[in-house]
């Protein structure tokens, strides 16, 4: 009678040690799910952006090679070397103005020649405020030549006209550029330098006309 519930208690035992509790499946939160949501939508926000600036760069790299390669098309359109005249012609001064009630009667000169009638002031003013120079000079429509004149101090130019076609004249000149900074006040001996231009050829004489002049630069 004792060895029975001896054997009970060792299968009941055994029975006990054999059985395993259920395990517990651990379940997402709530919060996790949506921080990995989040960090998945804010990654392809990232993606879309980068491929939207690939795009971007893509165009107008594609706008500038365009760009170059009409540059280069119209550059080799117009490589045809342009044939410069012997003798361009030169503007009429802007600051010319007519002659009034100037004779325009030719004088009178040989075939191929010229000849020509200047009128001038021997005293010029350089205004230094205002970068010019106040003179009297004048082609009258007599002459047969265009005239260009040029102002010189010490040999230095300091200014230069357009052309002056015959029944002009000038009363101001533009100094040249940096020709106010080389003078002061006070009295100078300078010089009008006339060069000749034949107006159907453009071509310079090889005459020119040197008249001595006083000049009173002031501020």
């Amino acid at each position: 009678m004792s060895d029975r519930p001896q054997n009970e208690s060792k299968e009941q035992a055994q029975g006990n040690v054999g059985e395993q509790p259920p395990q517990e499946v651990p379940m997402p939160r709530d919060d996790d799910a949506q921080a990995q949501n989040q960090k998945q939508k804010k990654k392809k926000k990232e993606d879309d952006g980068q491929r939207k600036w690939y795009a971007i760069f893509a165009t107008i790299l594609i706008i500038i090679i365009i760009i170059l390669l009409l540059l280069l098309l119209r550059q080799c359109s117009s490589d045809v070397p342009t044939l410069n005249p012997d003798y361009p012609p030169k503007e009429q001064d802007p600051n010319a103005e007519i002659i009034p009630g100037d004779d325009d009667d030719k004088l009178a000169h040989e075939e191929g020649g010229g000849a020509v009638s200047l009128q001038y002031s021997d005293k010029l003013i350089i205004d230094l405020s205002d970068e010019q120079a106040l003179l009297q000079f004048a082609n009258p429509g007599r002459s047969t030549r265009d005239m260009v004149l040029w102002i010189t101090i010490q040999d230095v130019v300091i200014a230069q006209s357009g052309r002056i076609i015959p029944g002009y004249r000038i009363n101001t000149l533009d100094l040249l550029e940096g020709a106010a900074k080389r003078l002061t006040e006070g009295v100078y001996n300078g010089k009008l330098v006339i060069y000749f231009y034949n107006p159907e050829t453009n071509e310079r004489t090889t005459v020119n006309t040197e008249a001595p002049v006083t000049i009173t630069v002031r501020q």
